[in-house]
């Protein structure tokens, strides 16, 4: 199961941030409207896109030169 962050406002106008454990964000998303919660922003937790981006790779750079002729 992931952990996806979800901020939403409540009844009284608070900007509140919570976690809630679900196997994808459909499923996240579902359980937060049977509990008649909006999120205003849901993600899921520990992804960081840069850090994907730029992971180092095992590619050496002779194979790169090769694939890029």
């Amino acid at each position: 199961m992931k952990t996806f962050v979800y901020v939403y406002k409540s009844p009284d106008s608070r900007i509140i941030t919570k976690k809630v454990k679900a196997n994808n964000l459909d499923e996240a998303t579902t359980f937060l409207t049977k509990k008649n919660i909006i999120p205003i922003s849901i993600r899921s937790e520990g992804f960081n896109l840069m850090e994907t981006l730029t992971r180092p790779t095992d590619v050496k750079s002779d194979e790169l030169v090769a694939f890029a002729q």
